[in-house]
C-alpha cells in the first residue's frame, strides 16, 4: 500500500512539473509572438539634438507603453529598449537602434559684401562661421582675389564641419585702404521718458521695469515712479583674469529694490567658454545670494559673440552652458532664464525650454515666444541721472499666480 501511494506521490510531481514546463513554454512563446506585434518605422535616422520620442519610431504597436523623450545628444548608434504591456496583458521588452546623425550645415554670419584691410593676409580666421555640433568649420574661400590690390572680388566662402556637412555662400570680398571709406557714425540717441512707455505697455497681463548695473550709480529708489520690477546685474566675470566680480551697486539695488516694495530679480554676465565655467558661475551667484529671496528669475546673460569662434564654441555649447547655468541655479529653489537679443538667440542657440529675456529694441517685438522684452536702453526716470534699460514682463509667460 505505502508503494502505490509513493508512486502516485511520484506521478504527481512528474505531472504537475510537465504541466509546469507547459506553462512556461507557452508563456515564452507568448512573449515572442508578442514581440512581433511592435512595428518600427523604416527610418531610423535622426538629427542631432533633435527632439523626438519613443513614440515617433513606433509605426503600430499591439499594447500599451509609456512613452518618453529620446535622447540625442550623442552621435552614432544608439540602442532603445523599452517595455510595454500587450493585449494579453503579458510585460514584454522590446529593442531597436536608431542612429544619431548631424545633418546641420554650417552657418556664415556675414553679409553679403565682405570688407577686409588691404594686405589682411589672416582675415578668413575672423569671417565668423559658426556650427550646431562643429565648433572650428573649416572656411576657405573659391575664387580670384588679390590681397595687395583694393577692389570687389566676386567670390564663395566655403564652410565644412568634421561630419562633411558643407555650406557655400556667393559674397563680395572688398580690399580697402585703412582709412580710406571709414563713415563716421553719429553715436548720439534721442532719448525716452519711462512714464511715456509705462503707459504704452502697461496693461493688466503686464508688468513694466527696468535692468540696472553699477552704471546706473546710486538709484534714489524713493523718486523711481512706476516700476514694477527690477533686474538686477549681481555679478560678471572678468575679461581680465576670469575672477567672478560682484557688482559695486548689487547689494544696495537690492536692499532698496526690496525696502520699496520693487519685485526683484537678477542677471550675471558671463564669460564662460565650457559647461564646466557656466556651473562655476552659477555656484558663484547661490553662493553670493546667500538664500536672499528674489521675485523673478536668475538670466544668464552671454554676449561675448565676437570671440565664439576663436575659443572654439559650438551652438551646442553655448546652449548647454545656458542650461546648465539655469538647472544649478534651478536645483538651488530659484528660477533661470536665458537673456539674449532677438539676433543671437535666433543665429548661436538651439531650441531649448529656458524662459527668454528678450532684447529687441523696437516697437513690437517679433521673437516667437519671451517671457520678458528689454524694448529699449535709452529710458530716462526720474532716480536715475542717465539712461536706463526699460523691459515689459508678461504675466502670462513668467509669473505663476
Amino acid at each position: 500500500m505505502k508503494i502505490h501511494k509513493i508512486r502516485f506521490t511520484i506521478f504527481l510531481i512528474l505531472v504537475l512539473i510537465t504541466l509546469f514546463g507547459l506553462y512556461k513554454g507557452y508563456q515564452v512563446l507568448r512573449i515572442r509572438f508578442a514581440k512581433i506585434e511592435v512595428e518600427i518605422v523604416d527610418d531610423l535616422e535622426v538629427s542631432f539634438y533633435s527632439d523626438v520620442k519613443l513614440s515617433t519610431f513606433i509605426k503600430k504597436i499591439n499594447g500599451t507603453f509609456q512613452d518618453r523623450k529620446i535622447n540625442t545628444e550623442k552621435l552614432g548608434k544608439k540602442e532603445i529598449t523599452f517595455s510595454y504591456i500587450n493585449n494579453d496583458k503579458i510585460p514584454v521588452s522590446y529593442s531597436f537602434t536608431i542612429d544619431v546623425l548631424d545633418k546641420d550645415s554650417p552657418k556664415f554670419l556675414v553679409g553679403d559684401l565682405y570688407s577686409v584691410p588691404v594686405k589682411s593676409t589672416h582675415f578668413l580666421e575672423n569671417i565668423r562661421c559658426i556650427d550646431n555640433y562643429d565648433p572650428d568649420p573649416l572656411v576657405k574661400i573659391e575664387g580670384e582675389y588679390d590681397v595687395f590690390t583694393t577692389g570687389d572680388y566676386s567670390v564663395t566662402l566655403v564652410a565644412e564641419d568634421m561630419n562633411g556637412n558643407i555650406t557655400k555662400k556667393p559674397i563680395t570680398l572688398r580690399f580697402y585702404e585703412p582709412g580710406e571709406s571709414e563713415a563716421r557714425v553719429d553715436s548720439t540717441k534721442s532719448t525716452i521718458s519711462y512714464d511715456t512707455m509705462y503707459q504704452k505697455y502697461k496693461t493688466k497681463d503686464t508688468l513694466v521695469g527696468i535692468d540696472v548695473s553699477k552704471w546706473q550709480g546710486d538709484i534714489d529708489y524713493s523718486k523711481l515712479k512706476n516700476v514694477d520690477f527690477v533686474m538686477i546685474r549681481i555679478g560678471y566675470t572678468s575679461k581680465s583674469n576670469g575672477h567672478f566680480v560682484l557688482d559695486p551697486k548689487f547689494e544696495r539695488n537690492y536692499t532698496e529694490a526690496k525696502k520699496h516694495g520693487i519685485l526683484v530679480g537678477v542677471y550675471y554676465y558671463s564669460r564662460a567658454f565650457s559647461v564646466k565655467d557656466a556651473v562655476k558661475e552659477a555656484k558663484w551667484v547661490i553662493k553670493t545670494l546667500n538664500k536672499r529671496q528674489l521675485d523673478l528669475p536668475i538670466a544668464f546673460d552671454w554676449e561675448i559673440f565676437e570671440d565664439f569662434h576663436q575659443n572654439n564654441l559650438s551652438m551646442y555649447t553655448l546652449t548647454k552652458m545656458a542650461l546648465s547655468f539655469t538647472a544649478y541655479v534651478e536645483k538651488n529653489q530659484y528660477e533661470g532664464m536665458i537673456y539674449g537679443s532677438k539676433y543671437y538667440l535666433e543665429r548661436y542657440y538651439l531650441p531649448h525650454p529656458k524662459k527668454i529675456w528678450l532684447a529687441q529694441y523696437v516697437d513690437q517685438a517679433t521673437y516667437p515666444k519671451f517671457a520678458m522684452w528689454q524694448f529699449s536702453d535709452i529710458g530716462r526716470i526720474n532716480g536715475i541721472d542717465g539712461n536706463v534699460d526699460m523691459n515689459v514682463l508678461y504675466k502670462g509667460e513668467m509669473l505663476h499666480e
